[in-house]
């Protein structure tokens, strides 16, 4: 039974269900800008410290911000692959 029928069935309102349901897309939302944040600044502080098991690679590049840098070079080389 998808969630938007079990809330207005519940609540015998289709604006209730409508309130919950957007009520719960406003926390999906929330919360996945928080993770994003949360991870991206782990990773930016795993680069600057150089704590990747990989950092030789990162030198290799030659990128002074190891983190986002590389990946986006690597991205960039595989894409611009025939």
């Amino acid at each position: 039974m998808p969630i938007y029928e079990l809330w207005t069935q519940t609540a015998d309102s289709v604006a209730a269900g409508t309130a919950f349901l957007g009520l719960i897309y406003m926390l999906t939302v929330m919360v996945l800008v928080g993770t994003t944040e949360t991870s991206s600044r782990i990773t930016w502080s795993l680069a600057r410290d150089d704590a990747f098991e990989l950092i030789v690679l990162f030198h290799r590049l030659r990128c002074p911000c190891r983190g986002y840098c590389s990946f986006d070079r690597a991205w960039k080389l595989v894409c611009s692959r025939p």
